[in-house]
């Protein structure tokens, strides 16, 4: 994870058209991109040619829930690890208040933020491949040593 600049996931979903009606495709992106977590979603009609693309995560660190459903459907979740008992709580506290990617895009207060530190230290904090790799690098940043592993439905986080 060290020197990461872009980690990703995708997911196919079946998709209204909103021009025709017909059954259309759809494509869900989640990425951290110079260490932000973004989306994308984009749409196409194989019977009517539509095309269209959303993306998010410029103004708003939130994922829609759809965006975030798609992806754990497709790939599995994620959760946040820390390899050695952390140097002081203070930091992981720092790094949680900072990241509203964790609490639908209003940044944890500090009550909100303990808890979720709880959670990473009793191994539970999960999410999305790429929010737990967000938060990994920001505590790695902070001399914090975290990892992020492949698991299935956990709780924590979002």
């Amino acid at each position: 994870m060290r020197g990461v600049e872009f980690v990703g996931e995708t997911a196919r979903v079946v998709w209204r058209c909103s021009a025709c009606g017909a059954e259309a495709h759809c494509r869900v992106n989640q990425f951290v991109e110079r260490m932000a977590l973004r989306w994308d979603a984009e749409h196409w009609c194989d019977a009517c040619a539509h095309r269209s693309c959303v993306h998010g995560g410029l103004r708003s660190a939130a994922t829609p829930e759809g965006v975030r459903a798609a992806i754990v459907a497709a790939n599995g979740s994620a959760r946040l690890t820390l390899a050695t008992p952390p140097p002081s709580r203070v930091a992981i506290l720092r790094v949680l208040r900072g990241s509203p990617e964790l609490s639908g895009d209003v940044a944890p207060d500090l009550s909100a933020a303990r808890r979720l530190a709880d959670t990473l230290a009793a191994g539970r904090l999960g999410g999305t491949w790429c929010e737990m790799t967000l938060i990994a690098l920001r505590l790695r940043a902070r001399g914090v040593e975290a990892g992020v592993e492949r698991v299935g439905p956990v709780s924590g986080g979002r």
